[in-house]
């Protein structure tokens, strides 16, 4: 499906894999938090929940390894990931300058992300993101449901006064994309985490390397 760019009013960014690279970030930070619980977990056990709700991705992951989940896990694990995370983010090539480009162009911008407030405040920081750049963050604590329900992308279309149809996700993870068409969205798909034809199996209108890609096919 070829996206009619006249259309995209506001253009909506998922974080982890598509503005920084922080998935492996948070899966070291997992297993050092579930070493402390007696629970031997590696950074692969993680792959298969990159872009899920903390519940999946934790407790996946516990479960597997014969353990409890709790949510006293995850608070002890983004303890950590908030300590570690602003010396090994790696923000992805002009994200903040891509950001602020795409923002004096007239389209309104969102950060809709699973994550929890402070992780989502710590990324966005470490990325050198300018708050001006955006018209609206919408975290995981403020929705009910999470991806690949499009209840995060709705949110974000309402903060910003736009219908779906008006709306362009960016997004590299399998629920992600999910929610993104399940929201009646257009989706560019971000080849971070997964290759271009599998993205747009999942529904991707386009893929990209990355979100300066997008600054081509803006009018």
């Amino acid at each position: 499906m070829n996206i009619d760019f006249s259309k995209i009013k506001g253009i909506i960014f998922d974080m982890d894999g598509v503005l920084v690279d922080s998935e492996m970030v948070m899966a070291n930070a997992s297993v050092l938090g579930m070493k402390d619980y007696k629970i031997e977990a590696s950074p692969e056990d993680f792959v298969p929940y990159f872009g899920t709700d903390d519940k999946t991705y934790f407790g996946s992951v516990v479960r597997q390894h014969g353990g409890v989940y709790t949510q006293e896990i995850a608070e002890h694990i983004y303890d950590i990931y908030c300590k570690i995370a602003p010396a090994q983010i790696i923000t992805f090539p002009n994200v903040p300058e891509t950001l602020a480009e795409i923002h004096e162009r007239g389209y309104k911008t969102a950060i809709a992300s699973s994550s929890i407030k402070r992780k989502l405040d710590v990324n966005i920081s470490s990325a050198k993101i300018n708050l001006n750049s955006l018209d609206a963050v919408v975290c995981g604590s403020d929705v009910k449901n999470k991806k690949p329900d499009p209840e995060i992308f709705l949110k974000a279309a309402e903060k910003l006064g736009l219908a779906p149809e008006n709306c362009l996700v960016a997004e590299d993870a399998i629920s992600g994309v999910k929610a993104a068409k399940a929201a009646g969205m257009y989706c560019f798909g971000v080849t971070t985490t997964f290759d271009g034809d599998y993205l747009k199996e999942l529904g991707a209108d386009i893929t990209g390397a990355g979100i300066t890609d997008i600054l081509q096919f803006l009018p």
